[in-house]
This record gives structure tokens, C-alpha cells and sequence, in this order.
């Protein structure tokens, strides 16, 4: 019975150990690896009208994204400002989505989120035609309420907090940097 326990919390042992690594595929990047551009797309606003109520607008939400990540120090532009794709750069999309709810004249609620994407042109098996699919690299989102007078502030606070946690994920997805280290001068 005492070598049937072992064997039980051996086994048990190894498959907790192994199961984070059972879902991933062998030898692949992380979501991010090697993303060079970042291009920040106006927010979608769910209800146009309760928005407005609310004090949001598409432009300003975006522009909030672009200030932390030009803080982070990161290659990221809006869509009028974009560089022309080049060959070999790899860019993705970053779209702040807000759906907005007016819950009486003085408050608003929000969700508030931010998706990393890309459109690719692929062939999927058994079908030989290629089309265009939506690659999502990261997504993260978060509540906000507040009274309709201060919603726009709680929305860009939310943004940027969100746009910390993409900025921290990115960072942590890139290569090691290969710089060779300092010379160490003999006495």
C-alpha cells in the first residue's frame, strides 16, 4: 500500500509539474516575439450616443494608448501617421474597444479593452484557397465607473493602465538583448 501512495504523489508530482507545458507547441515564440511597429487604431465605441453622455471620443481614447507606449519608448504610431509598411517588419494592430452604459443622468459604466491584432493572408488545410484571417496576440480589459463628469478621465486611467500591462507582456516577449558585455580593464 505505502508503494501504491508513492507511485500515486510521484505521478501526480510530474503531472502538475508537466501540465503548463502540455498546451504549448514545441519550440514556439511567444505572442509578441520580434513585433517591431505598433499602430494604435481609433477606439470602436459601442453606442455613439451614450458616449458622447458620457464625455468620450474615439480620438482621445487612442491618443491616450499612444502616450504610454511613446513613454515605454516603443515604435508606435496612429493609422494617419503610419510609415509605409516595409518588407520584412513585422506590425500589428492595437484596437481600444469601449462599450459604455449610461446607468441614470449621473453615472457611467464602461468595459474598456485593448486587443492586439493582425490580418494574414493563410492557406488552411484540407482547403488550398487562401483567405484572410484575424491573428489576436494579446487582449486585456477592465471596468470603469464613474460620474458622467469624470468618465473620460476614468476611461483614459483604464487605457493606460491596460496599455501597461501590453507594455510589460511585449517586453517580456522580446529576445534577450545580444550586446556583448563590458571589458573589465586589468590594474
Amino acid at each position: 500500500m505505502m508503494n501504491v501512495n508513492k507511485l500515486l504523489l510521484g505521478t501526480a508530482f510530474l503531472t502538475s509539474c508537466l501540465a503548463p507545458t502540455l498546451g504549448h507547441a514545441v519550440d514556439s515564440a511567444p505572442a509578441l516575439y520580434g513585433i517591431q511597429e505598433i499602430q494604435v487604431q481609433n477606439a470602436r465605441l459601442s453606442n455613439k450616443d451614450t458616449t458622447s453622455q458620457c464625455g468620450l471620443s474615439s480620438g482621445e481614447i487612442a491618443d491616450a494608448a499612444v502616450k504610454t507606449f511613446r513613454r515605454d519608448s516603443f515604435s508606435v504610431f496612429s493609422p494617419i501617421n503610419a510609415p509605409p509598411l516595409k518588407e520584412g517588419t513585422a506590425r500589428i494592430d492595437l484596437l481600444p474597444t469601449v462599450m459604455s452604459l449610461q446607468t441614470d443622468d449621473k453615472t457611467c459604466t464602461s468595459w474598456v479593452s485593448l486587443s492586439a491584432q493582425s490580418r494574414n493572408l493563410v492557406v488552411l488545410p484540407p482547403i488550398e484557397t487562401p483567405r484572410y484571417v484575424t491573428i489576436t496576440y494579446w487582449e486585456g480589459g477592465m471596468m470603469a465607473y464613474s460620474t458622467t463628469g469624470t468618465h473620460a478621465q476614468a476611461i483614459v486611467n483604464a487605457i493606460d493602465k491596460i496599455s501597461g500591462q501590453f507594455s510589460r507582456q511585449y517586453k517580456m516577449d522580446q529576445p534577450p538583448s545580444l550586446t556583448p558585455p563590458p571589458e573589465i580593464k586589468k590594474p
